[in-house]
């Protein structure tokens, strides 16, 4: 399979705050022996460093580090990172939450499901591990819509939910 990963997912030092996803050294060596593995970051690749002032969304417009409207520089990213990623994606993990990268809200995201490709969403928790392992193993469909399951990021404990 070919799999668009948020940067920042893949152990890569990019998420706003600095800080590195801890689980991703494990799930990247199990995605890579028997797939393509293609990160992107569309924040950094429109230009934004790491760290940065975290990004927010008012009225529909981009705001964050100092500056008053950004959608041109996600707008730049998610347009980079689509050419590196290629043709032909069949699933994209992407960090819910993320002004770029999440399948609802972000700019990078939406332009994904608009392409029609798969996207699992993952945020803080648990649970995402079973639902990305049925779909590598062909027991599960690959989601047409974003499914929104769970992502222990840092070395935090993370309050337990009801369901997805």
């Amino acid at each position: 399979m070919k799999i668009v990963i948020s940067k920042c997912l893949s152990g890569e030092r990019c998420l706003y705050h600095g800080y590195i996803a801890t689980f991703a050294k494990l799930i990247l060596e199990k995605l890579q022996k028997d797939n393509e593995i293609i990160p992107v970051c569309p924040e950094m690749e429109g230009g934004l460093p790491c760290p940065r002032p975290p990004t927010y969304s008012r009225a529909g417009v981009l705001v964050g580090g100092g500056r008053r409207d950004i959608n041109e520089v996600f707008e730049l990213g998610a347009n980079k990172s689509l050419k590196k990623a290629g043709e032909n994606i069949d699933l994209a993990l992407l960090l819910e939450g993320s002004p770029s990268c999440d399948p609802i809200k972000g700019v990078f995201g939406k332009k994904l499901i608009r392409l029609g490709v798969n996207c699992l969403a993952c945020k803080r928790g648990n649970g995402w591990e079973a639902k990305l392992q049925l779909i590598l193993c062909n027991q599960a469909p690959p989601p047409r819509q974003p499914s929104f399951v769970q992502l222990n990021l840092l070395d935090q404990p993370v309050p337990q939910t009801d369901g997805d």
